[in-house]
């Protein structure tokens, strides 16, 4: 059932159906062949060259302690 269903009264009486082309069966994967294990890895895989973010390690600014803010 849709979430919500039981606060918000609504039509949900396809969600009852049984719509096989919705639920297909899952694929064998011990069956694949090289090839198709590749192709189907393309799916879960970038295939871009992402270089690390670089960082720099940045000194903390020192803070003076004698300094008086004015919100005048």
């Amino acid at each position: 059932m849709p979430f919500g269903v039981d606060r918000i009264p609504s039509e949900v009486s396809w969600a009852n159906l049984s719509e096989p082309d919705l639920f297909p069966s899952a694929i064998d994967l011990n069956s694949l062949d090289l090839e198709q294990a590749k192709t189907l890895r393309t799916w879960f895989v970038a295939h871009v060259d992402i270089t690390p973010r670089k960082t720099s390690r940045r000194k903390p600014k020192s803070v003076s302690e004698d300094i008086q803010l004015s919100f005048l």
